[in-house]
């Protein structure tokens, strides 16, 4: 049997009905489906498995797998598979399939939601906070290795290149949360609740590609196929890292992978390359080519951020001081999240432009800066705004 040069193309392009979108997520034992994938990769040699991103599928809808029928059930009640190879989701839960083809042995996440409804957009609306909130997933983890190549895990590669997004986004001041900071497992469904549950404007997952002829390489960038609304973001993120790499573009993409479709905010999904190939993989290892790949991320998810994400921050104008502290962190953003840029003393003197969530923004050292309004007595002189702020109502 003739191999498919990479198997997600097999599972990703033969969905047979279209998907509604995922309302409320419903709560999964974390830990019985981390049970449940090791039971599944531990019948195997770890250095032959390949783990894909997970595939989205709601009740009723099918999966063509008559290419490759043969595929192994972590259960029988999630999915059930005709004798013509059509797979049918019948209840809801996590299954994994899993099946050796040519010298792989391919697992692959697939998850039946409990109720599905259209998407709740008011998380993609204006925003009243004057921040940007972006959630970084690094793909895999803990039990979940995803793809090996040339003794390297694409879990231990996505988690230092997110890390990496994570650091350049919040020195732009936008606000991020990880799904994972530390190798530890977390179930698709748990990662886009997550991002959910925090409320971010835009989700981006980073992954390592794979393939079976490892002459394949480049980056490509995936989104929702039934969000085309979601597309921009790709298409921002996949033309920064491509002008920062000079990697091979491998173009923007669509899918139905599980943490785009559960998301409910804009997202994406990048490959930053291929594990599978040999020179490719060295530069994905490399710290210095990992910077580039952040930095491209980083600068697309900024692109698209700051041209589809409106933000509101009171204007205001007023003075005032330093008070019940030495001294006072000055941030780069409204919250602790961010990176601390100086330091201002007990009694020094501040300049207010902006207020946001109990944070205000000042002029510092030529440019912007927030500190916390707690720590801030203003001038009794009425500031000059249209829209006045009662200024004793501080958090």
């Amino acid at each position: 049997m003739r191999c498919k040069k990479n198997i997600r193309n097999l599972i990703l392009l033969t969905m047979m009905v279209s998907l509604p979108i995922l309302s409320k997520p419903s709560v999964v034992n974390a830990d019985s489906i981390e049970d449940e994938f090791s039971s599944v990769i531990n019948k195997y040699d770890l250095k032959d498995v390949v783990v894909e991103p997970g595939v989205y599928l709601t009740k009723g809808e099918t999966l063509d797998l008559s290419q490759y029928p043969n595929w192994e059930l972590s259960d029988n009640e999630t999915i059930e598979i005709n004798s013509n190879g059509i797979a049918k989701a019948v209840n809801e839960g996590t299954v994994f399939l899993s099946q050796r083809i040519g010298e792989k042995v391919y697992i692959v996440e697939i998850y039946v939601p409990s109720e599905i409804s259209t998407v709740n957009l008011e998380s993609r609306g204006a925003k009243s906070r004057g921040y940007y909130k972006v959630f970084i997933d690094a793909g895999h983890g803990g039990t979940d290795p995803g793809a090996l190549g040339y003794g390297y895990r694409e879990s231990d590669l996505n988690l230092q290149v997110a890390k990496k997004v994570e650091s350049k986004l919040k020195s732009k001041g936008i606000d991020v949360k990880m799904s994972r900071s530390s190798d530890i497992f977390y179930s698709l469904s748990e990662r886009a609740e997550m991002a959910n549950d925090y409320g971010a404007d835009a989700f981006v997952s980073i992954h390592q590609n794979s393939a079976e002829a490892k002459s394949a390489n480049g980056i490509e960038t995936y989104y929702n196929r039934k969000k085309e609304e979601d597309r921009p973001l790709s298409n921002d993120i996949q033309k920064q890292v491509i002008s920062q790499t000079g990697a091979n573009n491998r173009g923007v993409k669509n899918a139905e992978f599980t943490v785009l479709v559960k998301s409910k905010m804009i997202s994406a999904l990048v490959e930053c390359g291929f594990i599978t190939n040999e020179l490719e993989v060295k530069k994905l290892s490399d710290s210095s080519y990992q910077d580039k790949l952040a930095t491209g991320i980083a600068n697309g998810i900024e692109e698209y951020l700051k041209s589809n994400v409106i933000i509101e921050e009171s204007q205001i104008t007023a003075t005032g001081k330093v008070v019940n502290a030495d001294s006072l962190n000055v941030r780069k953003g409204p919250s602790i999240s961010f990176d601390i840029i100086g330091k201002l003393s007990g009694g020094d003197k501040v300049k207010v432009i902006g207020e946001s969530n109990g944070w205000y923004k000042i002029e510092y050292n030529g440019t912007y800066g927030y500190v916390s309004g707690s720590y801030i007595e203003l001038d009794s002189t009425e500031p000059d705004q249209d829209n006045k702020i009662n200024f004793t109502d501080v958090s």
